[in-house]
């Protein structure tokens, strides 16, 4: 039996942001999925769950309240 690692799916459109964030979950055994946009965040694919979302709520277009 493989152990999944638990993925944190980020959105924030500022790139630095998002790489930033990546980089700390990788170091402590996360997988993340990043997104730059709250858009393509509802876009991605369904059969990837993630198990915990980290938002900007100051988004253009769609915002992270909505």
């Amino acid at each position: 039996m493989s152990i999944r690692r638990k993925v944190v799916a980020v959105v924030d459109d500022d790139p630095s942001m998002l790489k930033a964030i990546a980089r700390l979950l990788s170091v402590h055994g996360f997988a993340a999925e990043v997104f730059d946009s709250a858009e393509a965040f509802l876009r991605r694919d369904a059969t990837i769950e993630a198990a915990c979302l980290v938002l900007d709520i100051q988004l253009a277009g769609i915002s992270g309240n909505e």
